[in-house]
């Protein structure tokens, strides 16, 4: 028991570092797109107009993803951090596990929206890597969710097999 329990907090602390680090890369995705994909941008929102509308379309569409952006960072941080702290014995609240379950959901479906949303056309290269990078984020995300259930299981049994040799 004790084995899987190592086991266990293993995988939850290494998935709770790559929650984090998938959380900045998605930040960090944002600002690639912008910085290297403006042609693509204004072809996509079918900018017309002056060079300062496009500007300020642009600017604007940056920030406004920028604040979800980060927004998905902090709470990256937190179930990252949360887990890591779960792993090293730290007993965390049911916050963080209730937000990862969310976050995956949310994770589950954005990820097969792109699936049904591609164009064959265009752009398979970026696709496939977004996609492969998605899937890893989302299998990352559920065996978070699994290695935080089976290590409560886990360390519940092991008190219980404690107390019953003490009684």
């Amino acid at each position: 028991m004790d084995k899987e329990i190592r086991r266990r907090q293993s995988i939850l602390a290494t998935t709770g570092q790559g929650v984090i680090a998938f959380g900045l890369w998605e930040v960090i995705k944002i600002n690639l797109y912008y910085l290297l994909g403006r042609g693509y941008i204004f072809d996509a929102m079918g900018m017309t107009g002056t060079e300062f509308e496009a500007r300020f379309a642009l600017i604007f569409s940056w920030l406004f993803l920028m604040i979800f952006g980060v927004t998905n960072l902090l709470i990256k941080i937190y179930i990252g951090r949360a887990a890591i702290f779960e792993a090293n014995n730290y007993h965390k609240d049911n916050i963080f596990y209730c937000l990862a379950i969310i976050m995956t959901i949310i994770n589950a479906l954005t990820l097969f929206s792109s699936v049904l949303n591609v164009n064959i056309d265009e752009h398979i290269p970026d696709f496939v890597a977004s996609f492969l990078v998605d899937s890893t984020s989302l299998y990352m995300m559920i065996e978070l969710i699994s290695s935080t259930r089976k290590l409560r299981i886990l360390r519940g049994e092991k008190h219980a097999v404690k107390h019953k040799k003490t009684m």
